[in-house]
């Protein structure tokens, strides 16, 4: 009696002991390698299967891929299986000739068991396992590949999770890696494009230097309202910068000039008196002397007929 109880006692314990094993597996899984190594160890060595083969779903091809064997070669095992000619809904133990046979070769299979791998009714893969010298599987082991199958497809299905999150998680680091680097050259564009507008801007408005204290501002072309605004801001900074007792702006090289731009130069002489420098304006044509005349309201601002008079009186101006 006793050695019955014993008996009993070691199968039950030999039975948890697998039982553990078999809940162990999402545990140390951290790579779909990993979960086919162990998947393949336990059902051979745990489970008295002495061939296994691991098939991944694959969703855009809607295949089976074999990714994994034990006890077989690889390129003895059929590459991929349609689930779609079926076989592959429920666990099916029997022959091989009543299973999917992911086999390329004749093996003397004694028993084999076909065993679909789903986590919420979504297939994710598929366990095929077979024995060449020991009898069909019995339904306590068949029961065991049953707990084994849903360990599995839960680990399989956590892996394919966080690969999934680490693809998108490198996904988006690419996005951000090329949205930073169209940044940093949009950035750089833009800085190219500002140091060529500065240049431009420098070219549209130059102010000589003729004397430590003595500028010239030659105007050539056309003016509008927006580069007679920056003749006014470059002007007043140079001043500004040297120190300059006369200004002398030569508009010789203008042939038209609106009212809104004549206003904009007499109020940039206004500017200049104001920083303590004196302002004397040559080359003037009539058109342009008319509109200064209308809009000097009563602002005093000394002229001469060309930029070699205006030189002269610039000297006498500033002491030399």
């Amino acid at each position: 009696m006793e050695s019955g109880l014993s008996a009993d006692q070691s199968a039950r314990e030999h039975e948890l002991a697998i039982l553990y094993e078999i809940a162990s597996i999402s545990k140390y899984v951290d790579s779909r390698e990993r979960v086919f190594e162990l998947t393949l160890d336990k059902a051979c060595r745990l489970l008295g299967s002495e061939i296994a083969i691991f098939y991944v779903f694959d969703d855009e091809q809607g295949l089976l891929r074999a990714r994994a064997a034990r006890g077989v070669r690889m390129k003895h095992v059929a590459a991929s299986m349609a689930p779609s000619e079926g076989g592959f809904d429920h666990m099916v133990s029997g022959a091989c000739d009543d299973l999917p046979n992911p086999l390329l070769q004749q093996y003397p299979l004694r028993a084999a068991l076909s065993i679909p791998l789903r986590q919420m009714g979504k297939l994710l893969g598929w366990l095929f396992v077979a024995r060449l010298r020991r009898g069909s599987f019995d339904d306590y082991e068949q029961g065991l590949y049953m707990v084994f199958a849903e360990q599995v497809a839960s680990a399989l299905h956590m892996t394919l999770a966080w690969e999934q999150q680490r693809a998108q998680q490198a996904a988006l680091q690419l996005a951000n890696d090329q949205l930073e680097h169209l940044v940093a050259e949009a950035t750089a564009t833009a800085q190219k494009q500002d140091q060529l507008l500065q240049t431009v801007r420098a070219l549209s408005t130059p102010v000589l230097n003729i004397d430590a204290h003595i500028l010239l501002l030659p105007l050539i072309g056309l003016i509008d309202a927006a580069r007679a605004a920056l003749i006014q801001q470059r002007l007043l900074e140079e001043i500004a910068e040297h120190h300059a007792r006369v200004a002398i702006i030569d508009i010789s090289g203008v042939a038209v000039m609106d009212a809104q731009v004549v206003s904009l130069l007499m109020q940039t002489a206004k500017a200049v008196q104001l920083l303590g420098a004196t302002v004397l304006m040559c080359g003037i044509a009539p058109e342009v002397a008319q509109s200064m005349v209308g809009l000097s309201d009563g602002f005093q601002i000394t002229t001469t007929h060309d930029l070699h008079s205006a030189i002269r009186m610039s000297f006498r101006i500033a002491g030399r």
